[in-house]
């Protein structure tokens, strides 16, 4: 679930608000046969990267245009190891933007899109004044890649205000173009497009198998798009707001699908309608409805409520929080965590984090360029990372890598095909240490402060967001065959 606003944090050298296209780029610019010509995409900036990859060999583009604590926007596709971002075209009250996608391996240009314009900004877009850490206005278009493990396709949306024509008044809207991930040629058009009014209150997208999810935080405003056809259903009614009484730590509304939605429901609990319910899908040793003796005003518990709390999301799977309940008071400390398929709700993996762990599968910390994440997948689809979680869905186990009563939150923003995952260990108080964690072994490991761990994987192929002096950057790196 990604908010149209989002809470940048400072990063190690911050940057103004610059012009110009990507670097090595200008809007204007064409090859030989009048195709738009591609950036120089040398790697020329190094990243220290963990042992498995190679720091000399990969490929690198920046983002001039990119405005100071905004989220650097692409998306990555490890099926077919595609890594695509935004291109500024040109700025202006509606500025235009270039989809661009390239091999994740070796950085060649596979297909351009149609320039697209983005809804002119709102009035409460304006950046703060305050400090980094301050809740920031998304003000850049962002791309999500919408995948059911077959159909792929990058979704690039932005929330501003648009008018239906010049006879009407703008309106606020959440516009989306939605391209093939396996497209070719220059200037690809869209295979559907959509605009939809936007929620009154801080819209949140989230990106399912099938398209988005449109919706306010307390479910009283929702809406789907298909990624196919580009049609905008109401499915306000099929969903609820976080499944938690007061809201927090729920992954709020719900995940679209090939068979319709995955929703939360506002007394608890969650489901496909007419597919299948929570409640017949409970994890071994967790009850489906809380009982008499376990209501806790207080939490917001009360006999009868269903058990089970959606917490994110990754490919065709979803995560749930849920109460074991247990007779045994030392239990009651425990949350237990699992996968589910959205399909089926079928159980694929377990977890029982002890108390004062932090699982945080909410979505993790941002820093400056590099934008909220959810649940992520190796390529081969065994491992799952979320927050402090690891998942093999092949043996069906869990680990929960948080070290406990204060230790620093680990995050882990992506999973490699033997199991490894990477992330950043923070705290409010000191400065973010890499980490690195087997899925075997389920112990985090700290890594030199140097090290930049990636922030995605297609394969074993490394994507790194960072920054330079004024400047944002993607760095895709090649496997370290001497490893």
């Amino acid at each position: 679930m990604l908010s149209v606003r989002w809470r940048a944090v400072a990063a190690s050298v911050a940057f103004g608000m610059l012009s110009g296209a990507l670097s090595g780029c200008s809007s204007d610019e064409k090859d030989g046969d009048g195709h738009r010509k591609a950036a120089d995409v040398r790697l020329k900036q190094p990243v220290k990267a963990p042992a498995p990859f190679d720091s000399r060999k990969g490929w690198q583009v920046t983002a001039d245009w990119l405005p100071g604590m905004q989220p650097f926007p692409y998306a990555v596709s490890a099926r077919s190891q595609t890594v695509a971002y935004l291109e500024r075209e040109r700025e202006g009250r509606e500025s235009a933007y270039v989809l661009r996608a390239r091999g994740a391996v070796g950085g060649k240009t596979r297909w351009t899109g149609k320039s697209w314009k983005a809804p002119a900004l709102t009035g409460g877009q304006q950046p703060s004044a305050g400090p980094p850490g301050d809740a920031e206005p998304l003000t850049v278009p962002r791309v999500t890649l919408v995948s059911d493990g077959k159909r792929e396709y990058f979704a690039v949306w932005a929330y501003g205000e648009r008018a239906k024509d010049r006879l009407h008044e703008t309106r606020d809207v959440v516009a989306v173009a939605f391209y093939k991930v396996r497209a070719s040629g220059d200037a690809v058009a869209p295979i559907s497009t959509a605009t939809v009014p936007a929620p009154p209150e801080d819209p949140q997208v989230t990106a399912g198998e099938s398209g988005l999810l449109i919706a306010d935080p307390d479910g009283d405003d929702a809406s789907s798009v298909d990624a196919s056809s580009g049609r905008v259903t109401d499915v306000t009614d099929d969903i609820g707001p976080a499944g938690t009484a007061d809201g927090d730590d729920a992954h709020p509304g719900g995940i679209p699908t090939a068979s319709g939605l995955v929703a939360s429901r506002g007394r608890g609990g969650f489901g496909l309608k007419h597919k299948w319910d929570s409640k017949k899908v409970t994890p071994p040793g967790v009850r489906a409805v809380y009982r008499k003796a376990d209501v806790d005003i207080n939490e917001g518990i009360y006999a009868g409520r269903p058990n089970g709390t959606i917490v994110d999301r990754a490919g065709r799977h979803l995560i749930a929080a849920w109460d074991p309940m247990d007779d045994d008071e030392a239990d009651n400390a425990e949350s237990l965590l699992a996968v589910h398929d959205t399909a089926t709700g079928r159980v694929q993996a377990t977890v029982k984090c002890p108390d004062g762990a932090s699982f945080m599968t909410e979505e993790a910390e941002e820093t400056a360029w590099q934008p909220p994440t959810h649940g992520v997948l190796s390529r081969n689809g065994r491992y799952l990372a979320s927050g402090s979680l690891l998942f093999d869905l092949r043996s069906g186990k869990g680990r929960c890598v948080s070290l406990g009563e204060d230790a620093k939150t680990i995050s882990l923003r992506s999973v490699m095909d033997d199991g490894t995952a990477y992330g950043v260990a923070t705290s409010t108080s000191d400065n973010d240490v890499p980490v690195r964690v087997s899925a075997a072994e389920g112990k985090p490991h700290a890594l030199p402060d140097s090290t930049r761990t990636p922030d995605q994987t297609a394969g074993s192929v490394g994507v790194f967001v960072h920054g330079g002096q004024d400047t944002a950057r993607l760095t895709v790196l090649a496997p370290n065959n001497g490893s």
